[in-house]
């Protein structure tokens, strides 16, 4: 660009230079002819008349010729002089100013190459609309991420238009007919425009109008920034603030947001819809027993279900872990509702196979309705799940829609708990032995150590009562340290006045066995070793150690190497009993009550018995029939094998003293 440059330069300044010089020619030849003439005629005739001599005349006439050519040399040197410096400040002026112009070429060609540059490399596209001549030009559509060829798109209008996304240009033509109705200079815009595959991006668009004295707008020029990655971005932090990520269902916070909204609406329509909390019964059991990978699974089975009863434009989420929650709106026939539920349950029953078993399922549900149970989502919420937790201290795998009444039973039940908190806090407990005896020789061998809670009102509360209530809320842990410690210092008073032949037999809950660092909190009970160890015996239900089979052998194996004995309570009560007898490491098992009150009045259940009792010796376990009542209990259990028993006949529960009596009697 440069030596392109100077060239025109120095041509130019030849050319010139030529005009000048033809122009100078002229004007010397009219100079050289003025003079000359003004030379010939004036010089003769001043000599003629200053003098007189022909002969001087002559030869002054000779070297005035001389003189002549000698002055008008001069001159014409002068002349020429003079004008060649002109000439060739021109030429230098000519050159500085094609040197400057020169220079903003080119940096005009540098700003235009940094502006191309930049363009190209960013985000950003440049967007001019002319509203006078109706143009529209726009490089964004250049951009690779587009995939339009150059030419590919004219720049127009109806261009832009043709790779508009259809929703959201409804929206912008509105916006652009507002902002071009207004006063405003500045315009913004976000939407998505149509890549050449067929995908969508989004674009920020910002720009600046011109407007005429009158306001018109005339010109708007601005920008076009890609902004794809970062709504993708805000989309992705927005479906981890409101979808769960398994189901990918709104989550707690997304639903209700859209309840406060229904309600909005719904007030202004005096209309009602309904809200239903949902939970699957007994999650915690699956979810434990057949880890966590297969309750994710049932998660999604149920999800399955609701989804598809539940369409648009009702509202489905998980709120919980294994809890959904339901928005059925245009509910003003409550009988569709429940109807609604009704499938939905039906479904939920059928069987669920899963690695090759069927499962059966239930499900618990609370309903309530707006505006009927509450103004706000706050309350209707609050009453669905009372509903919902009405139906799972019942009978669970139902709903029941929300009534007043169902706050009065919940709020017993917190003060339940609470009083139950404040029991163990308070040490309210007391323990009540009952004899074991051997059947054979009517020896006795030990007791069973059974809890007692007696309330500061003086009213005893049985086990049955306060124990499924401790499981539940968790409180069974702390129960369960304190009838180990009770147990052992039991142990330890019997062994200083030489009670030392005897076993202490107690409950062991499920929760507890499966539960956290069992054998640690064994050990660390105070005044525990291993001549105590010997002398405990822990009796364990078959629903204790379904929840979690594995862990619990484990952790009775555990116990076992301390000393502790095991057996199995209840025995025949269940189904499945027999199939733990070889796989539990056990030492006994327990006839359950009810086995033996039926034993005597039916035939077919001494056989059974002796069948029970001849299996257990085979496997190496003692036989305790407990809940003999009668005489007649008593000799048929001693005539069938049983090893010990226990039963009101031989001894009711009673306090550690009164033990201490029949002990003192037998020595």
């Amino acid at each position: 660009m440069n030596n392109n440059n100077q060239d025109k330069s120095n041509k130019t300044a030849d050319k010139l230079f030529k005009i000048s010089t033809n122009k100078e020619s002229l004007k010397f030849l009219l100079v050289y002819i003025i003079i000359g003439f003004a030379w010939i005629l004036f010089s003769d005739t001043i000599l003629e008349y200053l003098i007189d001599d022909m002969q001087v005349i002559l030869k002054i006439q000779t070297y005035k010729g001389w003189l002549y050519v000698f002055v008008t040399g001069i001159v014409f040197y002068l002349i020429i002089r003079s004008k060649l410096v002109m000439i060739e400040q021109s030429a230098n002026e000519i050159n500085e100013s094609y040197m400057k112009l020169e220079k903003n070429s080119q940096s005009l060609a540098d700003s235009e190459q940094r502006y191309r540059l930049v363009v190209e490399g960013s985000n950003d596209g440049i967007w001019d609309w002319d509203l006078i001549n109706d143009t529209y030009v726009f490089t964004i559509k250049s951009k690779p991420n587009f995939g339009y060829e150059d030419g590919e798109l004219t720049d127009s209008f109806e261009s832009w238009k043709s790779i508009y996304h259809p929703e959201d240009w409804l929206k912008t033509e509105k916006y652009i007919r507002n902002f071009l109705d207004s006063d405003k200079i500045f315009y913004e815009n976000t939407y998505r425009l149509r890549c050449k595959n067929g995908e969508y991006r989004w674009i920020l668009s910002k720009g600046k109008a011109m407007r005429d004295k009158d306001g018109k707008p005339m010109r708007i020029t601005g920008s076009h920034t890609d902004i794809t990655d970062r709504k993708q971005m805000e989309e992705k932090v927005n479906r981890l603030a409101y979808y769960d990520q398994l189901t990918e269902l709104p989550n707690r916070f997304m639903i209700e947001e859209i309840g406060i909204e229904k309600i909005d609406y719904y007030r202004n329509k005096g209309e009602e819809f309904a809200f239903v909390l949902i939970d699957i019964d007994n999650f915690k059991h699956i979810n434990d027993t057949m880890g966590h990978k297969i309750g994710d699974q049932l998660i999604l089975h149920v999800k399955d279900i609701l989804s598809d009863t539940i369409k648009p434009n009702h509202v489905l989420a998980r709120t919980g872990g294994d809890e959904f929650s339901i928005i059925i709106t245009d509910s003003h026939n409550k009988e569709e509702v429940l109807h609604l539920l009704d499938k939905i349950l039906s479904d939920v029953r059928k069987p669920w196979l899963i690695n090759d078993h069927d499962i059966f399922i239930s499900i618990s549900a609370g309903l309530a309705f707006f505006p009927e149970h509450g103004h706000s989502f706050d309350e209707i919420s609050k009453n669905a799940d009372t509903a919902m937790t009405h139906i799972k201290e019942s009978d669970k795998d139902g709903y029941a829609i929300y009534h007043p009444s169902m706050i009065e039973k919940t709020w017993q039940r917190m003060l339940k708990i609470s009083k139950l908190r404040n029991a163990i806090k308070k040490k309210e407990f007391y323990l009540d032995y009952q004899p074991i005896y051997n059947i054979a020789d009517h020896r006795f061998v030990g007791v069973e150590a059974l809890i007692r809670w007696k309330d500061v009102d003086g009213n005893t509360i049985s086990p049955g009562d306060f124990i499924p209530l401790a499981e539940e809320t968790g409180l069974i842990h702390s129960i369960s340290e304190w009838v180990f410690q009770s147990v052992c210092d039991q142990l330890n008073q019997w062994d200083s006045i030489g009670f030392d032949n005897y076993k202490i037999a107690m409950n062991l809950s499920g929760k507890v066995l499966t539960g956290e660092n069992l054998t640690s909190i064994i050990k660390n009970t105070y005044g525990i070793c291993d001549s105590v160890f010997s002398k405990i015996e822990f009796e364990i239900t078959e629903t204790a150690v379904i929840n979690d089979f594995e862990k619990a052998i484990i952790e009775l194996n555990n116990l076992k190497k301390l000393g502790i004995k095991i057996s199995l309570d209840d025995f025949g009560s269940g189904y499945s009993s027999l199939t733990y007898l070889q796989k539990l490491p056990l030492d006994s098992i327990k006839i359950d009550r009810d086995f033996i009150k039926h034993i005597l009045s039916e035939d077919a259940e001494e056989s059974m018995f002796k069948s029970i009792v001849d299996m257990a010796h085979d496997l190496g376990l003692n036989v305790i029939a407990e809940g003999v009542e009668t005489e007649d209990q008593l000799r048929f259990v001693r005539k069938n094998g049983c090893d010990m028993a226990q039963g009101y006949y031989l001894g009711r529960p009673v306090s550690p003293g009164e033990i201490e009596t029949i002990l003192k009697q037998l020595i």
